[in-house]
């Protein structure tokens, strides 16, 4: 026979369970502003790389500073693209007046 848990085990579960959801919840928030917002990214990676006590948070810093990075880099590119079209464009749709 199964022994049946005594409340507080199930409480103790339930609150390690929603502490998981919202540690996950947060983590993936701060991925999302790394994406949308570069800078925001790239402070907070900084911050907690260096601040971090845990492999798990410099991971975490780590990564959002990645994601900073790479959306400067994109932007630039972006931006790149855009300028070269537009003056290709205007070059090419020269009068003849």
């Amino acid at each position: 026979m199964e022994e049946t848990k005594v409340p507080q085990e199930r409480y103790d579960e339930r609150l390690k369970a929603t502490v998981d959801i919202l540690y996950l919840f947060n983590v993936t928030w701060l991925y999302v502003f790394s994406l949308l917002y570069p800078l925001v990214g790239i402070v907070m990676g900084i911050i907690l790389r260096a601040g971090s006590l845990s492999e798990k948070g410099k991971r975490i810093g780590m990564i959002a500073l990645i994601l900073g990075i790479i959306n400067i880099v994109v932007c630039i590119i972006i931006f790149v693209i855009i300028l070269i079209v537009g003056l290709a464009t205007a070059a090419g749709g020269r009068s003849v007046y």
